[in-house]
């Protein structure tokens, strides 16, 4: 039951894979340090990381995901991604 009512829906909101500040700074160290930029998610499901990556970590970032709506690409692309701390 727990599953099902508390972990699916925020897995499905937020992300299936946890972001860590050290994974972050990792990827937004590459990005800064090779002078890419940016980075192409795809698979990005709600846009999750995408949002942290750029307005935290000053990452410039385009994310894909084929089962996202129109509304969840959107956000993503334009960097606002889903609110924080909700």
């Amino acid at each position: 039951a727990w599953n099902v009512i508390v972990r699916m829906p925020l897995c499905c909101y937020y992300s299936f894979g946890v972001p860590t500040h050290a994974s972050l700074a990792a990827i937004a160290d590459y990005v800064h340090g090779t002078g890419l930029k940016g980075v192409v998610e795809v698979g990005a499901g709600t846009g999750y990381w995408a949002h942290l990556l750029s307005t935290h970590y000053g990452v410039d970032v385009v994310a894909f995901d084929a089962n996202a709506g129109d509304d969840v690409l959107a956000r993503s692309a334009g960097g606002t991604g889903p609110p924080m701390g909700t």
